[in-house]
């Protein structure tokens, strides 16, 4: 009998597959307009459903075939229990044929099928071909399957499903009826995982449901998939710690610690904390991922969108109270940071530097002043003028200092920000226009105002200096520099006048030390 208990065992991803349209999760607005033409009696002789992966695509192929096959219909509603929907439900059918496009790509496979679609159907009252991947097909495949599918037989349905629609030719595309299938919220998931678990009388933590539907990333399949596995990996109560374990993921916990450290600016716990990371043989890619998700769901609790944070209650809670050690400028300042350092790591061979080199920059970040800190500054002195005439040109003279300053550190963050990534902006102006780089590569960094960055280009260069000042290239520029900020920002090119310290560079010490005691110029 154990023998035969492990035989028959199906993983959850089958054994809860949805047989009705009502069970299908996250995809109502299909099944809403699949059951309303099968009553209307508007049925299509070519669908595409399109999707990621694990979304419900060939689930709902198959129950489409069972409502037209179902002995009581065509019907909105197959009944389950007649030997049609047995067969299609056990994958028997002789009327519902499943290709897989990705190993019977060929133009013979097609010819095949377009021989056998002219035969009736065994049992059935349609013969239903579902093919999987269709966009693996080769462009003859495609071609040999257009007149069939333009014309096909009465008795003939087809059923396309694909997760790149972009790569099927526009003449298959015009000859069917789209159906594009969403990812599957996170919530949704975690409800059915909820209701599996019952079923199976397993107890999960909430936090460990969250954890899985966060890495399916919309994907039911997946999910279902995932808790199978944890199931047979945890003993008792399943916890938020052993999905971490299971999957190398980071872990909430974690990723609240290491941010209390940036707060806090305890450098030499937050360098643990990286440590401990690498050691464990987590991905440091994986980890300034989840660190984003971290920070984005910062933001979003500082903008009071506590509906938009895919977390457990007790997460989100915590989620709101570190975000409050954080001004809105500085959240995404931060965020600003960890997209470039996951640019960086992604092509970089010591991932461990860029790392740990963020990190230290997150929290020697003093002399980043927010927007709202300046105006709180600003409102401070206004507060302290007095009636004397000189305790109010003191107070004048400190509003113009500190606006000096701030203005002046906002240049020098904008300026210094730019410096660091300016080589990868000039490789991707490469991949927009490769002329345009070499030009850029002879350019140089001078200052900014504002969100204008100035690139100054010697006399010499005067030729790839009237090339960037077109507008069509200047746009291309700000175009990529922006991409790269994360904001918007703009570029003035300038002409440098070449300067006598260069010319004279070449003369020799006595003449140096005249021009110096005259006051002499280079007058050519």
């Amino acid at each position: 009998m154990e023998g035969k208990a492990k035989k028959n065992y199906l993983v959850f991803a089958r054994k809860y597959r949805p047989q009705r349209f009502e069970e299908i999760i996250g995809q109502e607005h299909i099944a809403r307009s699949l059951r309303n033409a099968i009553s209307n009696r508007r049925i299509a002789h070519a669908y595409l459903f399109a999707g990621a992966r694990g979304i419900g695509k060939t689930s709902t192929a198959r129950i489409l075939a069972k409502a037209l096959n179902c002995l009581n219909g065509p019907t909105p509603d197959p009944c389950q229990k007649c030997v049609f929907c047995r067969e299609i439900t056990q994958g028997i059918s002789m009327d519902v044929i499943e290709i897989d496009a990705a190993s019977n790509r060929g133009i013979e496979e097609i010819r095949s099928l377009r021989e056998n679609v002219k035969f009736a159907p065994a049992q059935g009252r349609f013969k239903i071909y579902i093919v999987d991947e269709v966009h693996m097909l080769t462009p003859e495949a495609f071609n040999a399957l257009l007149k069939t599918l333009e014309e096909p037989p009465g008795h003939i349905k087809f059923i396309f499903a694909t997760t790149q629609p972009e790569r099927i030719p526009t003449t298959i595309l015009s000859r069917c009826q789209r159906f594009d299938f969403r990812r599957i919220s996170t919530q949704k998931i975690v409800e059915q995982l909820e209701r599996i678990s019952r079923e199976e009388k397993v107890e999960v933590e909430e936090g460990a449901l969250f954890a899985i539907a966060r890495f399916a990333e919309g994907s039911m399949r997946d999910a279902e998939s995932i808790l199978d596995q944890v199931v047979s990996f945890g003993e008792g109560k399943i916890k938020e710690e052993d999905v971490h374990l299971l999957l190398g993921t980071i872990g909430q916990d974690c990723l609240f610690e290491f941010t209390q450290t940036i707060v806090e600016k305890e450098i030499e716990k937050g360098l643990s904390i990286l440590d401990r990371i690498i050691k464990e043989g987590k991905e440091i890619e994986q980890f300034m991922k989840e660190l984003s998700e971290h920070f984005r769901n910062l933001i979003i609790a500082k903008e009071g969108l506590f509906n938009l944070i895919e977390l457990s209650e007790e997460r989100k809670s915590g989620i709101v109270e570190q975000s409050k050690r954080f001004s809105l400028s500085e959240l995404f300042y931060i965020l600003t940071a960890i997209s470039h350092t996951r640019q960086m790591i992604r092509t970089c061979l010591d991932k461990r530097v860029w790392l740990e080199f963020f990190f230290l920059k997150m929290v020697n970040r003093d002399s980043f002043l927010s927007l709202e800190e300046i105006l709180k500054r600003l409102r401070t002195l206004k507060g302290e003028e007095g009636a004397g005439g000189d305790k109010e040109k003191v107070s004048e003279e400190k509003e113009r200092e500190v606006k000096k300053d701030e203005i002046k550190k906002d240049k020098d963050c904008f300026l210094g920000e730019l410096k660091e990534i300016w080589k990868e902006c000039v490789e991707d102006v490469g991949k927009e226009r490769m002329s345009l780089a070499t030009f850029l590569e002879k350019g140089k960094l001078l200052s900014v105002e504002g969100s204008k960055a100035k690139i100054g280009f010697p006399a010499d260069f005067s030729f790839y200096y009237q090339n960037l000042q077109r507008e069509e290239n200047r746009r291309i520029v700000e175009k990529v520099i922006s991409r790269r900020l994360n904001r918007e920002a703009k570029v003035e090119f300038l002409l440098m006048e070449e300067k006598e310290s260069s010319k004279s560079e070449s003369l020799p010490s006595s003449v140096k030390k005249a021009m110096e005691i005259f006051g002499g110029k280079i007058l050519k």
